[in-house]
């Protein structure tokens, strides 16, 4: 039996030994000394290939008996030896899972590890946007955890990204900031690291004497230490500054010494760059077809590893190669799939120079119009760029400055406080000059008595609009972020919830799993809860205004909030209480909020005074309303009542007393009242009280709004196409959709929805119902793609699903086409409700 297999054996007896003894036996899964030793057993073998037999093997066994703490471990492991032996797919699958585990074991450290290296199997599978989405959270996690040692790496590849992006300063900053935790750490090898790319990305700039600098210096510390390995990128660095300062001879000689020492030492990505390097020397000495021999070397090696941003930049070598020695044809096959490539990855840099090379192998050809279409496309691309790096500036300027605008704002502001004085002081002595006049002196100074109270109450009522639009502004400017932070939320939940219907489905009649989903089912309810609030301060969704009673939007979630407190309610409504035009949903969130926040600030055994009753307001009034009808609210409690210094916070988002609570509650209700044109006051004395008075714009003329729910009988078999950017809220909606008994086809963009949508048509197999999510990072959203598919087959039925509530095509589906709207978060219900209101109906 070959030492590999019998090591594989070796460990899966270990576990099934463990995993299958008695209930003595079966406690020490969970014991760490185990997950230690497998897990150190997987992490010695040298060679990636066994380490990912090993794994696997673990992996089939924790199947059987699960251990969190083992699987994630074993699974770590797995995604490094994966993207060892470059299967970056498989790779990436297993470290996202792997850092899933870390956050529920409240591991940071682990989780930046994986974050780290989800980065960079996105990077070697030409993923950059998604790569550079983990590494900004691994930022954060190794910045936390004070992991320097993950911290450099993470900057290091963020760099690496940067420049394959054409975004070279930005580049230069994360260097530098590696570089800067790299010496913390006292890394040596690190800062050499670093150093290396640093110097790339000056090269890049077009400052190759700066690069030659850092380059030596990177070549005097590897030296220092020692080791081929890391010697033969120094080299490779000094020969390519040295190409690009036309120093060729001198190049070709670093390059063909670090050639030598990477056929011993190094990869076959480090063999490609090499290679075409080399190739790069030999076309500019003009052996043209010394130099097709390297470039075709290096594409054969990026070709192998699936490297899309290399092989676009040795194709385009190549094509100017073909074209010098006049094999035009070959050439523009060659540069036209290098743009194709350049383009899809969206490197801007690199694109440029490719359209200016298409356009000079069009022009070699005689083909002057498309030539004339290449340098265009690659000046506008060159103007995006410029573009780019102006807004760069730009927002470095203001972080940099910020403190001496405020200053001078401050300035600027004092500085009229005196020139309204000194006017005041010249209406003063213009004043004293009138009271001379004998006959008019006392109409005079009526007059002056008047003009002055006028002023007095014109100033105050600018304040406080003044300070109404600086609350609102802060507000506004809160809401966006919060309205990003629910839109992710919500995408999680959706998963989450989905995957514990499909569980508790799965394990009914187990009481102790039964009991678990029931525990994380309220948890993520309350998560829900946080989003829905999220989402209400962030804009309040697109309003679904109804004519409404208002009184069981009142009384419910009162009954409903002080269900879980000893404080009791008393409740007066007026009988005749008058309809209002309200979002129902919003009504019901402010009314929870602000019965749960005086519930709060209540004594034990307390109660709470509810009322609501109709009034008619003239203008002016303290609340600064039109004149009208209006539903008036009122909440008393007989609580500890708020501080003098604090009423004017209570309002601002996250603004808390309490030493539990989250301080968006009344942020909620003071958005919500604000987009029903109502208002919302406070006032509160120290161990007295406090009295939350609301009032919503009434309708007089209106009865109670009908009830117009239905209930909706569930159907199976249907043909669905699902399309959505979240890897593990597709892989959720695929298993919901089977155990309903449907086909379903997944999909994550809308480039991938029409070709599978057009392929069944083709076939003879069109799907019945689709779903599409709204937003799609990065490409074609559901918007644009049901309008492709429209174009295909005019009757097509489609859903429309999103985490934001506040996109005026999930509100309005219909004009764009869609059959129906399905919020994220979604139970299995839901789904199942959404799909039966608009699939087909079967004969």
């Amino acid at each position: 039996m070959p030492s590999t297999a019998r090591l594989v054996l070796a460990v899966v007896i270990l576990l099934l030994t463990v995993f299958s003894a008695p209930i003595a036996a079966q406690e020490s899964v969970n014991d760490e000394n185990l997950s230690e030793t497998v897990a150190r057993i997987v992490a010695s073998v040298d060679a990636p290939e066994i380490r990912v037999e090993l794994g696997a093997a673990c992996l089939r066994v924790l199947e059987q008996a699960p251990d969190v703490e083992l699987e994630r471990k074993v699974r770590l492991g797995m995604g490094i030896a994966l993207g060892l032996i470059n299967r970056f797919p498989e790779a990436l699958e297993h470290l996202e899972l792997a850092g899933t585990l870390s956050i529920d074991a409240e591991r940071e450290d682990d989780l930046a590890h994986c974050l780290w290296l989800q980065g960079v199997a996105c990077f070697n599978l030409g993923q950059l946007q998604r790569g550079l989405q983990y590494l900004e959270k691994g930022i954060v996690a190794a910045e936390s955890t004070e992991r320097l040692d993950i911290l450099w790496r993470v900057l290091n590849i963020q760099g690496l990204i940067l420049e394959q992006l054409g975004e070279s300063e930005s580049a230069i900053d994360s260097y530098s900031r590696a570089l800067e935790a790299a010496d913390k750490f006292d890394d040596a090898g690190g800062k050499a690291t670093v150093l290396g790319n640093l110097g790339i990305a000056y090269m890049n700039l077009g400052d190759f004497g700066l690069a030659l600098n850092v380059f030596t210096q990177t070549h005097e510390l590897v030296i220092e230490q020692g080791g081929r390995s890391a010697l033969q990128s120094s080299l490779a660095n000094l020969g390519d500054v040295c190409i690009n300062m036309e120093r060729f001879d001198e190049g070709l000689r670093y390059h063909l010494e670090a050639l030598e020492i990477r056929r011993e030492f190094g990869s076959e990505l480090e063999l490609a760059r090499s290679h075409h390097s080399i190739g790069t020397i030999y076309f500019n000495l003009e052996k043209f077809e010394d130099a097709l021999v390297e470039f075709e070397k290096a594409l054969e090696i990026r070709e192998r590893l699936g490297l899309e941003p290399e092989k676009a930049l040795t194709l385009t070598s190549m094509a100017l190669t073909l074209t010098a020695l006049d094999r035009g044809v070959e050439a523009l096959d060659l540069v036209t799939l290098g743009e194709e490539l350049s383009r899809q990855l969206q490197l801007k840099g690199r694109r440029i120079w490719v359209l200016k090379t298409l356009g000079g192998v069009y022009e070699s050809q005689g083909q002057y119009e498309k030539a004339i279409e290449a340098y265009l496309a690659s000046h506008k691309v060159e103007q995006e760029q410029r573009s780019l790096k102006v807004q760069h500036d730009l927002a470095k300027f203001r972080a940099e400055f910020e403190s001496k605008e405020q200053e001078q704002k401050i300035a600027l502001l004092s500085r009229e406080t005196e020139l309204q004085e000194s006017q005041l002081n010249e209406q003063r002595v213009a004043r004293n000059a009138l009271i001379i006049g004998v006959v008019f002196v006392t109409i005079a100074a009526f007059a002056g008595w008047l003009a002055w109270a006028s002023l007095r109450r014109a100033t105050k009522r600018i304040q406080g609009l003044e300070e109404q639009r600086a609350k609102a502004e802060k507000l506004e400017s809160i809401g966006v972020l919060a309205g990003g932070i629910a839109h992710d939320f919500n995408n999680i939940l959706a998963t989450v919830v989905g995957n514990l219907c499909l569980v508790k489905r799965a394990t009914v009649g187990i009481e102790s799993i039964q009991d678990s989903i029931g525990d994380a089912e309220i948890a993520l309810h309350k998560g829900e809860q946080l989003s829905g609030q999220l989402l209400a301060f962030a804009s309040g969704g697109v309003m679904k205004l109804e004519v409404q009673s208002l009184k069981s939007l009142i009384r419910g979630p009162t009954e409903q909030v002080l269900s879980n407190f000893e404080t009791s309610a008393k409740v007066e409504i007026d009988p005749a209480l008058w309809c209002a035009e309200v979002d129902a949903a919003q009504i019901q969130q402010l009314i929870s909020n602000v019965i749960l926040n005086a519930s709060q600030a209540s004594k034990p055994s307390s109660s709470i005074e509810v009322s609501a009753n109709n009034v008619w307001l003239e203008e002016p009034n303290p609340s600064g309303l039109p004149a009208g009808p209006y539903v008036r609210i009122s909440v008393v409690d007989d609580g500890v009542g708020i501080a003098p210094e604090n009423q004017g916070k209570i309002f601002d988002p996250y603004f808390t007393t309490k030493q539990f609570g989250g301080g968006l509650g009344l942020s909620v209700a003071y958005a919500a009242l604000k987009r029903h044109n109502g208002s919302i006051e406070c006032t509160s004395e120290l161990d007295v009280g406090t009295t939350i008075e609301m009032l919503i714009p009434a309708l007089p003329d209106f009865v109670d709004a009908p009830n117009l729910s239905e209930e909706v009988v569930p159907s199976e078999g249907c043909r669905i196409l699902v399309m959505d950017d979240e890897p593990l809220l597709l892989k959720f909606l695929g298993k919901a959709l089977v155990s309903q008994g449907h086909v379903c086809t997944l999909v994550r963009n809308g480039e991938e929805a029409i070709e599978a949508f057009q392929n069944a048509r083709n076939g003879g197999s069109s799907f019945d119902l689709v779903i599409l999510d709204l937003t799609i990072a990065g490409g074609m959203g559901g918007r644009e793609t049901m309008a492709h598919l429209l174009e295909i087959d005019p009757d097509v039925r489609a859903i429309v699903s999103s985490g934001y509530s506040d996109d005026a095509v999930f509100a309005n589906y219909s004009d764009a086409g869609f059959a129906g709207a399905l919020p994220k978060p979604f139970t299995l219900a839901a789904l199942s409700k959404a799909i039966e209101q608009v699939a087909p109906i079967h004969a």
